[in-house]
């Protein structure tokens, strides 16, 4: 979460529209001043590993099983259950998880369903973030789901078609191994309790939510209408780095941008030099786990080593190339510009102060 301003206002609450259209130099301002940054505390080293074995075990099974496809859709599912137990008590991330990896099949079930036609894809978005979200803001457990929820119904409706049903199997196999690992990892104390981040203020929820879901479905539309290569990462750029305020999102929008740019680099490395599914999948775990224990206290670093390992992922069984690194890097600047163009022409109005901030940390970024 960003801290206060200058003046004592916390950086994320949002201002009235004339404030914001003033407040842009200053956004981009804090947006430079975000990439020089020292960061914010240390990496939760419990949590990356955790993350890292969920990614691992569906990856591995599907190599050895040769199917790979069934294996990535289950990563996928076990990734975004087990970012959804980021936070909260040894109970409540056991429950937790154990709603989000049904919810998480289902809504990979649901992608493969309204993929096509564009439109439709569009239209499921819109309506479907918002009743992911907005619950947040009478439940811990939904508030940690729903963002994580929401990167899996884009990543379902981005993936290569599939049989809706055996998607959802596939889906729920991998949350059910999240789970499992999830309550290995809190009944010992391995992961120790982490408060979640308090909810916005209840019309500020509500406006995030729609506006939200208006960006990320008009990205799920051109993606989808352009048949662009791996189009849902423009949808998925809108999710992660939208914030109710300017400045929160100019922030996450410059950390991200420059991430990917170093990301990029090291996986052009990666998919020239390794030819192995083996040291890939391996990398892969290390560098998706890395950016998970990175992501509250260094978003630059997270972005970069989570770009790297999405792109080491691509490369397992059939290789990728340096066009999937150019479409990463274009995904998250176009991505990024609809972002601030969404909270421009809706900002915020004022809102009462919020509560004493928490140390817990901001929902994750999981792809």
């Amino acid at each position: 979460m960003t801290g206060a301003g200058a003046g004592g206002r916390p950086g994320w609450l949002p201002r009235s529209p004339a404030a914001e259209a003033r407040g842009l130099p200053d956004a981009v301002r804090r947006g430079v001043r975000a990439l020089l940054a020292r960061p914010a505390g240390r990496p939760d080293l419990a949590l990356g590993a955790l993350v890292g074995l969920a990614l691992g075990g569906p990856l591995v099974l599907g190599e050895v099983a040769g199917d790979l496809a069934a294996g990535s859709v289950a990563a996928l599912g076990a990734l975004n259950t087990a970012l959804a137990a980021a936070t909260g008590s040894a109970g409540r991330r056991i429950i937790t998880a154990a709603l989000a990896a049904p919810l998480n099949a289902l809504l990979l079930g649901l992608g493969a369903l309204v993929a096509d036609p564009a439109w439709l894809a569009a239209l499921t978005v819109l309506i479907a973030v918002p009743v992911l979200v907005v619950p947040g803001m009478w439940s811990g457990i939904a508030a940690a789901a729903g963002l994580p929820a929401t990167l899996t119904l884009i990543a379902g409706i981005g993936l290569p078609p599939g049989p809706a049903g055996e998607r959802m199997l596939d889906g729920l196999a991998g949350g059910g191994w999240a789970v499992v690992l999830v309550a290995l990892a809190v009944l010992p104390g391995l992961l120790a309790p982490v408060p979640a981040t308090p909810p916005l203020p209840r019309a500020v929820a509500v406006n995030h939510a729609v506006r939200l879901a208006l960006a990320a479905a008009a990205a799920v539309f051109v993606a989808q209408a352009l048949d662009l290569a791996h189009g849902y990462w423009l949808a998925v750029a809108v999710a992660v780095v939208l914030r109710p305020g300017l400045a929160g999102t100019a922030e996450r929008v410059t950390q991200r941008l420059a991430g990917t740019v170093l990301g990029g680099v090291l996986a052009a490395v990666i998919v020239r030099q390794v030819d192995s599914d083996w040291v890939l999948i391996v990398l892969a775990v290390l560098l998706v786990g890395g950016a998970t224990a990175l992501l509250v206290a260094d978003y630059r670093v997270a972005s970069a080593l989570l770009t790297a390992g999405v792109l080491a992922m691509l490369a397992i069984g059939h290789g990728t190339t340096i066009d999937a690194v150019d479409d990463r890097l274009l995904a998250t600047l176009a991505g990024g510009l609809l972002a601030l163009v969404a909270i421009l022409l809706w900002p915020e109005p004022p809102e009462p102060p919020e509560p004493p901030e928490s140390p817990g940390r901001p929902g994750p970024a999981p792809a």
